[in-house]
């Protein structure tokens, strides 16, 4: 026997709340999260790594980026503790924990570097 829906689930809900719970289910980070890096990206990288370094995606706490060439992603590499911790000072404690680079345009099939 179907349950009766209680019309609180009918309510209109802010779009973001919708987000979150399926972000959830898929393990990716909140939207406020997402947003953060993006509002956020180039006072946290600086505007000579932002031109170069750009956020794809956030899950389970890995921040994904995209770079321009090979040297950035070597860069990058070398600031993660400094670009996890600037992060985490604006999305809060553990929002982010690692840094994974890829460089644009390169296939990523087989590779086990990112």
């Amino acid at each position: 026997m179907k349950r009766p829906q209680d019309p609180a689930d009918r309510d209109p809900r802010p779009l973001s709340s919708a987000l979150d719970a399926v972000a959830g289910r898929l393990g990716m980070a909140p939207s406020s999260h997402l947003r953060g890096v993006f509002a956020h990206w180039t006072e946290v990288a600086g505007p000579v790594v932002s031109a170069h370094a750009t956020p794809v995606a956030l899950r389970d706490g890995v921040l994904l980026l995209e770079v321009t060439e090979p040297g950035w992603a070597t860069q990058l590499r070398h600031l993660e503790r400094q670009l996890v911790e600037r992060l985490c000072e604006h999305l809060g404690a553990d929002a982010v924990t690692a840094v994974r680079v890829r460089v644009a345009g390169r296939s990523h099939r087989g590779s086990g570097s990112g």
